[in-house]
């Protein structure tokens, strides 16, 4: 989840299908916190995480943990009403778990967003319905809720006998106010396409620290600076020679400061990757694409 100060807020849903050999490319999108929901058998399955902005003024919550579902969430603000963003992995091969998700959307918010891998397909947002399926989109209509879905697949099975679907979407029941669009992103490499949810609204900030030390201080330097800057044989006998102590000190730590202080260097790991190596993971994503969509029965 990003966010700028001039652009609305944009979530991003994506299932790496395994996250450390895809980490270059997450690291490309985000800088960010990250709250995770691993799955409780505790091996290298399923699992959710929901990456954050320090930026952004949020409560985590208690993440949730079951066979059947894990998700990690947090609440914010967003135009002033508290809103909890949630992070999921349902589990596949199962009977989808209705009265646990019905739980669970209870523990959030009034108002929240849930995206997700559901592991079903539905013809309002899929290519096809099965009994699973079905269940989700009965509870959606039951609670009233939005789903926003991006326009293509998010899912490209390489097996050729699998057609490519939709089953990482959002659901929310955000009120009308809220202008909401769902958009794929086709840079990041895993059987799975990214979706960009944008919001037309403001998520709370965190204010600015105040600090006469922007980026990394030399505390050294700054002593010693300071040191042969300050004079201690001055006169302090009448409030103007106060006053005019004070204003000299005051100088010489805000310029002590300066001097010994360099701005922090940019934290976007893409910029340690060349252009060729971000073409080629670029390449990576599209050539899986074109790969699923020509290897289609016909």
């Amino acid at each position: 989840m990003a966010t700028n100060p001039k652009k609305p807020l944009t979530i991003f849903l994506w299932n790496a299908n395994g996250i450390l050999q895809h980490l270059n490319e997450l690291q490309i999108v985000l800088n960010v916190k990250k709250i995770e929901s691993n799955h409780p058998d505790g091996t290298a399955h399923g699992g959710a995480a929901l990456i954050i902005s320090n930026q952004i003024e949020h409560s985590p919550m208690p993440p949730l943990r079951s066979c059947n579902i894990q998700s990690a969430s947090t609440t914010l603000k967003i135009n002033s009403v508290p809103i909890s963003i949630a992070s999921c992995y349902f589990s596949s091969g199962i009977s989808f778990p209705t009265p646990e998700l019905i739980i669970f959307l209870q523990s959030l918010s009034h108002c929240y967003i849930l995206g997700a891998d559901f592991n079903a397909k539905h013809q309002t947002w899929s290519r096809s319905t099965n009994t699973r399926d079905r269940a989700l989109h009965n509870l959606i209509t039951q609670k009233h809720l939005k789903v926003l879905s991006s326009p293509s697949p998010t899912y490209w099975p390489s097996h050729v006998n699998r057609h490519p679907d939709t089953i990482n979407f959002f659901i929310t029941n955000l009120p009308n106010r809220f202008t909401a669009n769902a958009t794929n992103l086709n840079d990041p490499a895993s059987d799975h396409t990214p979706v960009l949810l944008h919001i037309g609204a403001q998520p709370q900030m965190k204010p600015n620290r105040p600090t006469i030390t922007p980026g990394f201080t030399n505390w050294n330097k700054f002593r010693d600076i300071l040191s042969k800057k300050t004079i201690l044989n001055i006169k302090l006998k009448s409030p103007s020679n106060i006053d005019s102590a004070i204003k000299k000190l005051t100088n010489d730590i805000q310029v002590a400061a300066k001097d010994s202080s360099t701005m922090r260097p940019s934290n976007n790991p893409s910029s340690n990757l060349t252009p060729e190596l971000r073409k080629l993971l670029a390449d990576k994503r599209r050539a899986k694409i074109d790969l699923a969509t020509n290897s289609l029965p016909r």
